[in-house]
């Protein structure tokens, strides 16, 4: 099903660890999480430098070495997230549009006839969920360093099971990227 739409099985496989690592994280088993979590992040290394599925990975990576106790690392690797969610606005920029459904043929036709307008729309609405993701970040830095601002959108994977685009195509990806991605947990506890 992925594959006609020119998705690699790194792709799937990078959705589907770090869903089960958003999910292992929810129930406290940092374990886990860890090393799905890592095991996403090395096929996150072969996505194009400005692909926001890498800052996700780097943003998850960040919590569980805030969990362990590791805040120098966990520092540097937000700071890092933080670039990668800003590196995305150029892969935003460039992301192929899919196509939506229309409710009638005058709709279809404004469409076809302002496609770059629509376009350009749709570019927004993902710039704003970039925005919504690299708050995430710099609230879980703010936790850890106490500066910024801690206020941020709601994530996770109640909100990709409702939101998870059905098709295979760069929308999913960022999707993928801004919903799968962890808030730090006020507090260290250790495994």
């Amino acid at each position: 099903m992925a594959d006609p739409a020119g998705w690699r099985l790194a792709e799937l496989l990078w959705e589907r660890l770090a869903e089960a690592g958003l999910a292992a994280h929810d129930v406290g088993d940092t374990g886990v999480a860890a090393e799905l979590w890592t095991a996403a992040r090395a096929l996150a290394e072969t996505f194009d430098d400005d692909d926001p599925r890498r800052a996700a990975t780097l943003n998850n990576r960040a919590v569980i070495s805030a969990r362990t106790g590791e805040a120098d690392e966990a520092e540097s690797l937000y700071r890092r997230a933080l670039a990668g969610w800003q590196a995305a606005e150029t892969w935003v920029a460039r992301m192929a549009q899919a196509p939506r459904a229309r409710s009638s043929l005058f709709h279809l036709r404004l469409e076809r006839k302002h496609r770059a307008r629509y376009d350009e729309l749709a570019r927004d609405e993902h710039r704003r969920r970039l925005r919504a993701a690299r708050a995430v970040t710099s609230a879980n830095l703010a936790g850890l360093t106490g500066e910024g601002d801690a206020d941020c959108d709601d994530v996770g994977l109640a909100r990709w099971s409702r939101e998870r685009p059905a098709g295979f195509n760069d929308e999913r990806k960022l999707a993928a990227a801004v919903l799968l991605i962890a808030r730090a947990p006020l507090g260290r506890d250790d495994d």
